[in-house]
């Protein structure tokens, strides 16, 4: 298992633009979220997106570029059309996110308290129907409401500090990796729930960071496809706003 330890680059300049996602990455600890099928399909990247991501490709000298590996394999990390953009243009992409090892470490310390919970609340309901357990009945309750409460604190630390952590040294080790440079400039794609803490992490690294998104504006209300024409103009009309740090001969 590898280790997670952040430390600042050496010798090195690294500057860093989180491109936010349009959606959050799915990932998650012991328990899928209830509502992932049914939303499953609004957590891909829109045609939008794709565009907006060329042009700024086409502006920016991107020496290397990440994003957040979530759930899915690593082979479909490379066969996803964001992967494809990004080697038309030559551009290396990684997959960064907690080691899978680690990540299943933390899920048995979980998993304990999990079946801890459920045993608890197959026995609550068994004194539900039986007389004068009132006070065994509100013990067992407050120590399945301390052991979700842990559950939930234990599940969010993993999400976020945790696993921003991971992120963060990934994107960093990708820069050490890049040999007889000293100034370069990395992409990472970032969820919009991480873009906070990702970029606080790097900064802390003595890492510059800048942030971008593909605006959207919805301009009418209606069941009708839009035509080529009008999707195509729509297209043309994205722009991309970085900072002169950010771009090409910086």
């Amino acid at each position: 298992m590898e280790t997670l330890e952040l430390k600042p680059l050496e010798k090195k300049k690294l500057n860093v633009l989180l491109l936010e996602k349009e959606y959050n990455e799915p990932f998650w600890v012991n328990e899928a979220p209830t509502n992932l099928n049914e939303i499953k399909s609004l957590l891909r990247p829109s045609i939008g997106f794709y565009k907006f991501l060329e042009n700024l490709l086409s502006k920016v000298n991107v020496d290397f570029a990440t994003d957040e590996l979530g759930m899915r394999s690593q082979i479909d990390f490379q066969r996803d059309m964001i992967a494809d953009v990004f080697h038309k243009s030559n551009v290396p992409y990684f997959p960064v996110d907690i080691d899978a090892t680690a990540k299943s470490y933390l899920e048995d310390a979980i998993a304990k308290k999990i079946k801890s919970r459920d045993d608890l609340v197959k026995s609550i309901d068994k004194l539900a129907n039986q007389k004068d357990s009132t006070m065994e009945g509100e013990y067992m309750i407050a120590l399945g409401q301390s052991l979700q409460s842990e559950i939930a604190e234990h599940q969010n630390e993993v999400n976020y500090a945790i696993r921003e952590s991971w992120m963060a040294m990934g994107i960093l080790n990708h820069a050490r990796e890049i040999k007889g440079k000293e100034d370069m400039t990395s992409l990472h794609i970032c969820s919009p729930e991480h873009i906070s803490g990702i970029k606080q992490l790097l900064e802390s690294m003595n890492v510059k960071v800048e942030t971008t998104k593909l605006s959207k504006k919805v301009i009418a209300a209606s069941t009708e496809v839009p035509s080529s024409q009008e999707m195509e103009n729509w297209l043309q009309s994205i722009q991309i706003q970085v900072k002169p740090v950010m771009g090409k001969g910086a």
